[in-house]
């Protein structure tokens, strides 16, 4: 039995960000497609995942993609980028929304990890500063 998947997938990683984009429909077939797509990926590296391309996601696959993100949750952050209302209601239909955020464009995912990145900084410098503040 031969199995045809219209699926494609391209990675751009910069500075421990990725972006992972998936293009086609993912569906009726291996649901380990988005647990391979996932390995690519650091799981350290902080992960924009752009669904724009998709065209459908099945259910089986939606879930997949939780886990994946699930897996990913304690080292990194992951953000996914759907503008397609029915692609969309999959995921938060198999509660990929609970593990990571859903926003509409690829720009507003950067600028969220930038923001929360930046965020991250000061407090570490924060937090360094008040030890040294501290410790005297």
């Amino acid at each position: 039995m031969t199995l045809s998947f219209m699926f494609d997938m391209e990675i751009i990683r910069d500075h421990g960000r990725a972006l992972l984009r998936l293009r086609g429909t993912i569906g009726e077939g291996d649901p380990d497609l988005v647990r391979e797509a996932f390995a690519f990926v650091q799981p350290s590296d902080h992960l924009v995942l752009d669904l724009t391309a998709v065209e459908a996601i099945d259910g089986l696959n939606a879930h997949s993609l939780y886990e994946a993100i699930r897996c990913r949750f304690v080292q990194s952050e992951t953000i996914v980028v759907s503008d397609r209302e029915h692609v969309s209601m999959a995921l938060v239909l198999h509660d990929v929304d609970r593990v990571a955020s859903i926003v509409p464009s690829v720009q507003q995912a950067v600028d969220i990890l930038d923001f929360r990145r930046a965020g991250h900084s000061q407090w570490t410098e924060l937090s360094m500063v008040a030890e040294q503040v501290g410790g005297r």
